[in-house]
């Protein structure tokens, strides 16, 4: 007969409560030396080794990318995390990403506003991208590629996706600047004008030297040529197409000659072309928190650079021009541009649906459900849903009570032991407040109606080091007196 817990004898192995053994994963020839204690594990072994399982101490590991390629565990390559500030999420995005550049992945940070991730990318032989009042800028119209070598074929795939992009960059400055979607004519207007403004500016023969700024199409929108006044409806009015476009050439205006809130970050030459080849962040942590619409305009630029950049690549690697590589995108802050104008997540929604066929990964990151439902547009709303429902991988943080409800809402089913243990990481130990939080560095990782993996992130040696510090202000010794002192 079996004693699970040993024999109730004298000098016996009787115990009121057995622990379970620590778990190891090492390969067959390691592990060879203890058989036959040895058995296969439940966890996925597939990815970025991020931690450990909270509750077994197994080894977790995980990202989009090997999940969706090789694991095949989830049908898009992509990750939401959400989670309460300062439990850990910029720290499990620089584990990701600094892992999944070790299996040859480009890590692309697409706006830094603290700055998290600078140091990563520094640390790794990265271009970081400055924007911000008088640190650096961002044409809109820059055609910064050479396809003077280039077919024929690619070519026009260049030319054809950089002018769709380049419109939906106006419209977004546009939608942050006025927190409205410009209407339709204005949109015919603009189209027009720019196809005007390629005339004067042939897509073949520039580059970002040379490249138009706002303040080239504005003249085009003032000159109102033919087709330009054929897109506004005026029928040869004169005064009636001062009227229709009056607001449309004071916005640009604004934005061309750097006199609105959004200052002169747009209305000059780029100052730092972006590369394709190396790790990118776009640092714009120059950006005073106060200036909110500078901050959300900034994030879209960086997003619409950054997958534009992206998209031109994987054309000329099909054109085998360049290699082919595989990219993680990063974008952070997600509240803070769905806040920026009503209509604006319908551009974030056409940014990202689109990862798998661009070969990459992208990952957002917020704070809470709450901060993505808190726009008045109830279509917006519904679609900030689909972008967490669309994921293939949530990492849930600590969150409060009043999350679980939303969450749901999001087709993200979480059972009551899940919800308790998500609200359980929110509340400190106790009052002394000398230990950590509870959930610091605590997630729950969720695929579909699977149940969730509870893990929590586990930093090598190497990792302490500054590139995982996001309080180093707070950890400089502060000094009294003057600055002559």
């Amino acid at each position: 007969m079996a004693y699970p817990r040993g024999e109730k004898i004298a000098y016996g192995g009787y115990a009121q409560f057995v622990e379970p053994p620590v778990e190891y994963i090492t390969t067959s020839r390691q592990i060879c030396g203890i058989y036959p204690y040895n058995s296969g594990a439940s966890l996925p072994v597939k990815g970025v080794p991020l931690g450990r399982e909270y509750y077994s101490g197994a080894a977790f590991c995980c990202d989009p990318i090997s999940w969706f390629q090789e694991a095949k565990l989830i049908q898009n390559p992509s990750a939401f995390i959400l989670g309460l500030p300062g439990f850990g999420k910029s720290t499990l995005v620089r584990k990701l990403l600094l892992g999944s550049a070790g299996f040859g992945r480009i890590p692309l940070v697409l706006g830094d506003l603290k700055p998290d991730h600078v140091d990563l990318i520094q640390a790794m032989g990265g271009q970081t991208i400055t924007l911000g009042h008088n640190r650096g800028s961002l044409n809109p119209l820059d055609f910064s590629f050479d396809i003077t070598k280039v077919s024929q074929k690619p070519k026009n795939e260049i030319i054809s996706d950089f002018k769709a992009r380049r419109l939906d960059f106006i419209l977004m400055l546009l939608t942050v600047f006025r927190q409205n979607k410009p209407i339709t004519r204005e949109e015919a207007i603009l189209t027009a004008a720019l196809n005007e403004l390629d005339k004067k500016f042939p897509l073949e023969k520039i580059n970002s030297k040379t490249s138009p700024i706002l303040n080239d199409l504005l003249q085009i929108i003032i000159n109102a040529p033919e087709s330009v006044q054929i897109a506004a409806n005026s029928r040869g009015n004169e005064n009636k197409y001062l009227d229709i476009t009056e607001n449309l050439e004071a916005d640009i205006r604004a934005i061309a000659t750097g006199t609105s809130r959004l200052g002169n970050t747009f209305s000059k030459k780029t100052t730092n072309i972006m590369k394709m080849d190396r790790p990118v962040v776009f640092d714009l942590s120059n950006i005073n928190e106060s200036e909110a619409q500078l901050r959300a305009a900034s994030l879209l630029a960086s997003w619409q650079v950054g997958f534009g950049t992206v998209e031109v690549a994987n054309i000329l690697a099909e054109a085998n021009v360049i290699p082919q590589r595989h990219y993680d995108v990063v974008m952070d802050e997600l509240w803070m541009v769905l806040r920026a104008g009503n209509g604006i997540v319908t551009f974030i929604d056409g940014i990202t649906r689109l990862n798998r066929n661009y070969g990459v990964s992208q990952t957002m990151i917020t704070h809470t459900m709450e901060d993505l439902l808190s726009m008045p547009d109830e279509h917006d709303k519904q679609a900030a849903k689909g972008l967490v429902a669309r994921a293939g991988i949530k990492f849930l943080g600590p969150l409060p009570n009043s999350e679980m409800t939303l969450l749901n809402s999001a087709a993200l089913e979480l059972s009551k032991t899940e919800a308790q243990l998500l609200q359980s990481w929110v509340t400190p130990a106790s009052w002394r407040g000398e230990q950590s939080l509870p959930g610091q560095g605590c997630f729950l990782c969720k695929i579909g109606g699977r149940p969730g993996i509870a893990f929590r992130t586990i930093l090598t040696p190497s990792e302490m080091s500054g590139i995982h510090d996001t309080n180093k202000k707070w950890h400089a010794k502060s000094k009294i007196g003057g600055l002559n002192d």
